[in-house]
């Protein structure tokens, strides 16, 4: 009998000709520069022809555009700071990815979605996004009169931040539903999601946990990269495999038995494990080579995490230049994880702030 998880999964594409849609989102205040996270160095590797589109947002508190008067550059700063600690700007770069991949997918593409820290965070909620109220037409952003079931209709447009708002809403699925199967495409589901480090904690002072987020069925293939020395109880990691999953039979779920089959560059189809959870040496900044910690210029401790993510989602048909880096196995010998817990984060650790985890999908710890 098939479990529930192949049942519910229906994102694989199968034609020879499809796309690869490649999206990564980086952590927050991570931009371009001499020390680079992962999702810098994979997007530097990502090959770019007919065959492979890719897209690169710096994510939560970063600045994208230059500001062309004083005032602007007050207030965008004004905005940045603020953002890092509230994540008020969250959605946007869900919807900005949402908005992008709504233009761009048509029947046989493959959706990649990498991200780091909050990153990561946002991309397992555009794929849970994507698996509850689906994919939107490209085009009809601005056009669709917005009318589903019982919802008093808003506005004479229909707009991704209206299908987000759907999606975040708790117990309408039966609406989800029905504007998934009037506005959106057929049997779009995430290929494979790669995440360094995923934290709920989108702002210091606050965390979301959102619908379908701790859930895995609805995507392909899963891998996720976890900091093993990290102690900031603000960056605690959001696992899937300490949750409590069952399948139909209500038996345990036996995950390196969860298998999916693939097709390789060459056409060969091959079964491939369809989640990993890896543990990796050092702290959460240590896992993606954030944090300015060192040069991306060889193998050490931050870009292992790296090289397995790569060969995971090479595997799962990811195009991919000719790696340049220089690895030195004997920088892993002598590589340190970085102390994360100090100065201002002992701080956060004694205020008395709110978070919430779950322990199963029907149960909400508060803590």
């Amino acid at each position: 009998m098939p479990d529930q998880a192949s049942q519910t999964f229906t994102g694989v594409q199968k034609a020879p000709n499809g796309q690869n849609l490649v999206l990564t989102v980086d952590g927050t205040l991570d931009t371009f520069g001499f020390y680079n996270t992962n999702i810098i160095e994979l997007y530097s590797r990502l090959e770019a022809s007919d065959k492979q589109c890719n897209y690169y947002n710096s994510g939560v508190g970063t600045r994208t555009t230059k500001p062309n008067s004083a005032w602007k550059w007050i207030t965008q700063n004004v905005d940045n700071a603020f953002d890092l600690p509230v994540a008020r700007n969250f959605e946007k770069v869900i919807l900005a990815a949402y908005r992008w991949l709504s233009e761009r997918y048509k029947p046989g593409d493959r959706i990649f979605l990498f991200g780091f820290s909050r990153g990561a965070y946002q991309m397992r909620v555009l794929a849970a996004m994507i698996a509850k109220v689906g994919l939107m037409q490209g085009g009809n952003e601005e056009q669709i009169p917005l009318c589903v079931g019982n919802l008093t209709p808003l506005t004479p447009t229909l707009t991704a931040r209206r299908a987000f708002k759907l999606y975040k809403t708790k117990d309408n699925e039966r609406i989800a539903c029905r504007f998934k199967d009037t506005f959106c495409m057929k049997d779009v589901g995430v290929h494979f999601l790669g995440v360094w480090d995923a934290v709920s904690s989108v702002g210091l002072v606050g965390n979301k946990i959102l619908p379908m987020v701790d859930e895995w069925e609805h995507i392909g293939i899963f891998r996720h990269a976890l900091a093993l020395d990290e102690r900031r109880v603000r960056f605690i990691p959001e696992c899937v495999m300490r949750k409590k999953h069952r399948d139909k039979t209500n038996k345990p779920i036996n995950f390196d038995k969860e298998t999916i089959k693939i097709s390789t560059a060459s056409g060969e189809r091959i079964e491939v494990v369809r989640l990993k959870e890896v543990w990796f040496a050092g702290s959460h900044s240590d896992v993606c080579v954030g944090g300015g910690n060192l040069p991306n210029d060889g193998l050490n401790l931050e870009s292992a995490p790296l090289l397995w993510m790569v060969n995971e989602a090479a595997i799962a048909g990811l195009l991919l230049t000719q790696s340049t880096v220089e690895w030195k196995v004997r920088d892993l010998e002598t590589a340190k994880p970085h102390r994360s817990l100090h100065s201002f984060w002992w701080a956060l650790e004694c205020l008395p702030l709110h978070r919430q985890s779950r322990s199963s999908r029907s149960e909400t710890s508060h803590w």
